[in-house]
This record gives C-alpha cells, structure tokens and sequence, in this order.
C-alpha cells in the first residue's frame, strides 16, 4: 500500500469515526432534552393542579358564601404544549396531548360534584348547591 493511499484511507476511517461520534452526541443530546421537558411539564401540571385543588378547597371552607365562583389565570401552556384542566369525581386531571396528570382532593365529608374542564388560561371555578363547576374564564 502506498503512502497516499495510507492517507486517504486514514482520512475516511477518521471521518467515520468522527461521523459516528457526532450522531451518538446529538442523540444523547435530544434524550436529555426529552427528558427535561418532560420534567418540566409534569412540574408545571402539578403547579397548575394545585392551584385548582386549592382554589376548591377553600371555596368549600369559605361559609359565608353559598354560591359564587372564582376566575383562575393559568398558564396558557405547560411544557409548551396546549392542555386542559378537569374537575371530575374529586380529582383535578391536566392532560397534555400525550399525558394525564392527576391529584386528589378531599373535601371532607361533602358529597359535591365536582365537573367540567377548560383549555388553559383563564377559567371559574362555579360554587352552587349541587357542588363545583370548571368552565372557561374567557
């Protein structure tokens, strides 16, 4: 084997090392990053689920007031996704195109009804007689 052909075939061993080198960084790269946004939307779906279950519970332990409602600003997106917020059978869900984020709520020995959901953004919370309603604040 010559001399040049000994460069030129170093050269493409180089250059495919170098290739492979590069594919394997930008796939550790998006596999970080995946997983940052999912850890970020999850964070921001139960920031977004406590601030509903809070809301309820306190309109449930205000007496004073009989019926009523609070509007809620929530983020417009989480992880940089649309979602929507529920109220359902003492449960607040978040779901997202690919997830479901659930928390619990206890609102002590009432049997209201808890119903209704809404995008993102704004949205009331309604109080009446039967229990709590979720609905656009829009």
């Amino acid at each position: 084997m010559s001399k040049g052909q000994h460069l030129a075939l170093e050269s493409v061993a180089t250059f495919g090392l170098t290739l492979i080198a590069a594919v394997g960084v930008v796939q550790m790269f998006g596999q970080v990053n995946d997983g940052v946004v999912t850890s970020t939307e999850e964070t921001q779906a139960e920031v977004v689920g406590d601030v509903v279950r809070s809301t309820v519970i306190q309109m449930e332990s205000s007496s004073e007031q009989e019926r009523g409602y609070h509007q809620l600003e929530l983020p417009e997106k989480i992880g940089g996704k649309d979602y929507t917020v529920a109220l359902k059978q003492g449960k607040v869900l978040v779901f997202t195109d690919n997830n479901e984020f659930s928390q619990n709520f206890n609102l002590g020995s009432t049997d209201k009804v808890q119903e209704g959901s809404a995008q993102g953004g704004s949205v009331r919370i309604f109080k009446n007689s039967e229990g709590y309603t979720l609905r656009s604040g829009r």
